[in-house]
């Protein structure tokens, strides 16, 4: 039985949701308040822009897994007719009811998200880590943040100093954990700027390094930090390369104790550089 979720959580969970970002339980929570709120289906289609997806899915004739298809149908059988609206009608707000073209309307959502999920997931190493989605955010936010960083979100609430940096940032993120973060002497990256963000999710710190390279050009790099809560699954103190061979921001992760990092970088040499000194290697 899935836990249910609150409609601050649900909030939470539905950018993630429309990108394809949530594991298989955190999916089934939101498909089962879809089930119970109706009403909510209107926030998802918006997100996903679904007139356009409607086509596509019409023609590619595909549809949702039979046993994902399984949970839903469960799920609508659980929810008496009427009982929404009674809900609703306590509550003083608009009374929807279960009907067969709710639920058909929700199997639709579903059969786009199944699809789009495929899509986005296809050719990554290891797309319980790091999908097509996220790792497009996290360049752009690496390339962007880089080149100013005064785009970095409540810098001011960590020093300046990096000496005094782990021990902020670790109180920051719950762990102590925090190891030596400056690149300079063994990299030649010199740190920019650190800030709060809300990638990889909520809560995670953003710090930016960036050197110049032998053709007179910056190059960049970004650390993200996050608390390691059991998701994504991955083996401690192992080096994950979590975006495919050439692709134009190398991203790798790793957990190491309570904390889990995000690398990525402009070049694979110089991520492969910074994460040795990292990890102190």
């Amino acid at each position: 039985m899935t836990k249910e979720l609150n409609e601050q959580e649900f909030r939470k969970y539905l950018s993630a949701f429309a990108d394809g970002e949530l594991d298989v339980e955190q999916n089934l929570q939101v498909l089962q308040y879809l089930s119970m709120h109706p009403e909510a289906t209107r926030r998802v289609m918006h997100q996903q822009q679904i007139r356009q997806a409607i086509g596509r899915v019409i023609e590619s004739a595909s549809g949702a897994p039979d046993e994902l298809r399984g949970e839903v149908m469960d799920l609508a059988t659980s929810v008496p007719v009427g009982s929404i609206d009674k809900q609703r009608a306590t509550s003083g707000g608009w009374g929807w009811r279960w009907t067969p073209a709710i639920a058909a309307l929700l199997m639709l959502v579903i059969s786009i998200f199944v699809l789009q999920q495929a899509n986005d997931r296809s050719g990554w190493p290891y797309p319980h880590i790091m999908t097509a989605s996220l790792a497009k955010k996290m360049a752009f936010r690496h390339e962007d943040c880089g080149c100013n960083v005064a785009k970095l979100q409540n810098s001011g609430v960590f020093p300046k100093s990096l000496k005094k940096l782990p021990n902020s940032i670790g109180e920051y993120l719950g762990s102590q954990s925090v190891p030596g973060l400056d690149l300079k002497n063994a990299t030649g990256f010199e740190f920019k700027g650190v800030g709060k963000c809300m990638l990889p999710s909520d809560g995670s710190v953003h710090m930016v390094y960036g050197r110049k390279g032998g053709d007179g050009k910056e190059e960049t790099l970004s650390l993200w930090m996050k608390p390691y809560k059991g998701q994504p699954t991955i083996e401690p103190n192992q080096v994950y390369y979590a975006t495919p061979p050439g692709y134009d921001h190398p991203i790798l992760v790793w957990r190491q104790e309570s904390l889990i990092y995000y690398l990525v970088g402009d070049s694979y040499q110089g991520t492969e550089a910074a994460i040795k000194t990292l990890r102190g290697e």
